[in-house]
This record gives C-alpha cells, structure tokens and sequence, in this order.
C-alpha cells in the first residue's frame, strides 16, 4: 500500500485529486474511495466490485445509505436529500445519496475530468462532471456507522461553499431545459 500524506490539512478535495493522480499513475482502474471517518465498511467493497461486472458500462458506482438512513442525523438526512435532488435534476439522473464519498469510479472517465474543488463540494463535483462526460452513475445499498461519529463538515461555510459551487451548474441546466420547452412549444 503506498500511504500519502500532506504536511497540512489542504482539504479533502484536494487529498483525493493528489490521490487520483498517483492511482491513475500507476495503472489501478477502477478507483475506489471511501471516507476515512469509519463510517464505511470495507467489506462492502465486493458489493462495488459485484455492480461493476453488472454494469460494466458505469462511470461511477455510488454507495447509497438513504434506503435505511438509521443512525444518519436527521440535519444530515434533509440536507442529502436536498443536495441529491439538486445534483440529480443537473445530472439527469437519479442519484439518491451524491454526498456519500463510497464510490468507485471508471478510471478512464477520472482522467476527463478536470476537479479543481478542494473541500467537500469535490463530491459533488465529480458526479456533475462525470453526468456532463456521458457518464451513467449508478448507486448500491452500503452499510453505514454512525456510532461516536462526528462530521467534518462544517454546516454553515460548507453549505455556503456547496450552493456558490452549485449555482452555475443549476442555472445552466435550467436554462437548458427552458430552451427545450421553447423549442417544443414552437413546432407546429
């Protein structure tokens, strides 16, 4: 196993890129993450590894927890479903759980992409990224730990970081969608 370390806390975005980069380096596809908080079982990994011989065809493989949300602070579980249903209508897909950092990820699609978030908005920014290449997403059932875990997230700047990121993405793909009910709306 190779261990990487930064001399600073540079955020989880940028960890992930920094490792993305190594993995990609040397040859490993597909790419697995999972957040280091304990709240993920690593034994669910097969599950991931299963649902890609399935769907061979998926850029990325979601952990989904929003099926049996138990243990999920009930904060935490109204903001998934908000951010996942902003993230899904942008994606034009259904993703049910876009905050879950348990996915894998189709190492030819990661080489597109081109993240530039260095906090936790890098979740969020993959899966758009990888919808804009053609990506098909799709989500498993994981397990998640709860106990004694405190989150990282701060809810006030993180938030606020999330919605300026966000935005941009939004309106375009409202725009796009206006243009589609124009264009419908025109044919005789």
């Amino acid at each position: 196993a190779f261990v990487l370390r930064n001399k600073a806390n540079l955020g989880k975005g940028a960890s992930l890129r920094r490792g993305f980069a190594r993995a990609l380096s040397e040859g490993y596809d597909p790419i697995i993450t999972l957040d280091g908080d304990g709240q993920h079982l690593p034994a669910d990994i097969m599950g991931f590894l299963k649902a890609q011989g399935a769907y061979p065809q998926a850029g990325m493989i979601i952990g989904n927890r929003m099926n049996c949300p138990s243990g999920m602070p009930f904060a935490r579980r109204i903001t998934n479903r908000i951010m996942s249903g902003l993230i899904s209508f942008i994606c034009n897909q259904d993703i049910p759980d876009t905050q879950n950092g348990f996915r894998l990820i189709n190492g030819g699609l990661l080489k597109k992409l081109d993240l530039r978030s260095d906090r936790f908005e890098v979740e969020s920014e993959m899966i758009i990224k990888c919808g804009r290449e053609g990506g098909r997403i799709i989500s498993i059932p994981v397990s998640s730990v709860y106990e004694n875990s405190g989150s990282q997230i701060n809810p006030i700047s993180d938030t606020l970081r999330f919605i300026k990121f966000i935005l941009p993405y939004l309106f375009i793909r409202l725009r796009a969608q206006e243009i589609k009910l124009s264009r419908t709306l025109d044919k005789p």
